[in-house]
């Protein structure tokens, strides 16, 4: 790549309101190359979505986000990685 030239990437994304909402998105058809799942969502939580969601045979990643206590239960639900928040943005 020249010297002075960048390469920009796009980024789309999808934000579901509650756990339930992510579930119906996949019942609909849609698909994401990375799932990002908070687990204080309202209707189901993210530990719920992510375990119907992989009983549904999703296959991406699915990053959860939660408090420490609850990291392990994300695992067991089927997700890749469990983020502890606060998440350190520096």
């Amino acid at each position: 790549m020249p010297v002075g030239t960048e390469k920009h990437r796009a980024m789309e994304f999808q934000e579901a309101k509650n756990g339930k909402e992510a579930v119906y998105l996949h019942l609909a058809g849609a698909s994401f190359d990375l799932i990002i799942m908070d687990n204080q969502m309202p209707i189901m939580t993210g530990i719920q979505a992510t375990q119907l969601l992989r009983k549904m045979g999703v296959k991406s990643p699915i990053i959860g986000v939660t408090s420490e206590s609850d990291q392990q239960a994300f695992i067991d639900a089927g997700a890749d990685e469990c983020l502890k928040m606060p998440l350190d943005t520096a």
